[in-house]
């Protein structure tokens, strides 16, 4: 598995293991949390965010030249007893739609970090 990183190398990608040095990390790289599992077999994975955020993700990625900062965490509703949670899951990527917006809208790079694949709708 390989992260792409703008960088001076010819191919553009570098190992998660290596140091890179990223000389074109001017823009602040915000990054979005989507905890959400709504839509996942396995719901625990609306924890990835937070676990990132404690791990140290943010502080790893100014390590290596991004000037990342975490915005937010946008967390799922809780989902009514009998439903299908669809109305749920609008709402959800509406507020997530948003909080994309207003980042970009400030002149921010973002990156949005699951949880399910919810968030990509």
């Amino acid at each position: 598995m390989a992260l792409q990183l703008l960088d001076d190398r010819s191919d553009g990608e570098v190992s998660l293991g290596s140091t890179p040095t990223v000389k074109h990390a001017a823009a602040e790289l915000c990054i979005i949390g989507a905890a959400s599992g709504i839509g996942a077999a396995d719901p625990g994975c609306g924890l990835g965010p937070e676990a990132l955020r404690e791990y140290g993700l943010a502080s790893q990625l100014r390590d290596h030249g991004l000037n990342a900062v975490w915005a937010d965490i946008v967390r799922r509703p809780a989902l009514r007893a009998g439903t299908e949670g669809i109305k749920e899951i609008i709402a959800y990527c509406e507020e997530l739609a948003a909080a994309v917006g207003q980042a970009l809208h400030s002149g921010r790079r973002v990156a949005v970090i699951g949880g399910d694949h919810s968030c990509a709708i």
